[in-house]
């Protein structure tokens, strides 16, 4: 080991992230965005273990075998079903889980690819996504800086939303599809 210590962050003369194109002023809101879906998938992982009545040992090694969100999203939703007694939080649960899967995908689609080299400006950035399904794709897309920062505060607003919802999940028994206890 030579004892050199790295930056964890450091910032080119062009204000670009050195070693990448991305434009520093994105950074912070871009990190925002992945802590507050990671944060997303745990409260999914978590609901999946509550609905299993699993412990965290458990629970742990069946979502941690599937690491795509959208099917830890439904086998959460297909759980919830069988456990949410009533349909109007059922309905909640879907609502905010299917807009959690709309901001993975932007997620998804601002962190994977190439940012393009010579950006138009701090607020305004490009990168090229590309794909072979299929068939070879390249698409170019233009990021702005309030974009981003607004899907940074649309996975905070779902983050608080889920965290809710486990939190009354909790709080009640599961009962049957007739509203009655379910022996234990």
């Amino acid at each position: 080991m030579s004892g050199t210590i790295y930056p964890i962050v450091d910032f080119s003369a062009n204000g670009e992230i050195v070693t990448t194109l991305v434009p520093s002023s994105f950074a912070r809101p871009i990190g925002i965005l992945c802590i507050y879906c990671g944060h997303i998938e745990s409260v999914v992982d978590a609901l999946i273990w509550h609905f299993l009545k699993a412990d965290r040992d458990t629970g742990e090694a069946i979502t941690s075998v599937q690491t795509n969100f959208m099917r830890k999203k439904e086998l959460m939703l297909r759980l919830a079903e069988l456990h949410v007694p009533k349909r109007d939080m059922l309905e909640n649960l879907k609502r905010v889980a299917n807009k959690a899967d709309d901001l993975f995908l932007q997620r998804n689609n601002l962190v994977h690819g190439m940012w393009e080299v010579g950006h138009v400006s701090k607020s305004v950035a490009g990168k090229f996504r590309y794909s072979a399904k299929g068939q070879q794709k390249r698409k170019y897309e233009s990021y702005t800086l309030e974009k981003i920062n607004n899907l940074a505060a649309i996975a905070l607003n779902i983050h608080c939303d889920l965290l809710n919802i486990r939190q009354i999940c909790t709080d009640f028994q599961s009962v049957d599809q007739d509203g009655e206890q379910l022996q234990e």
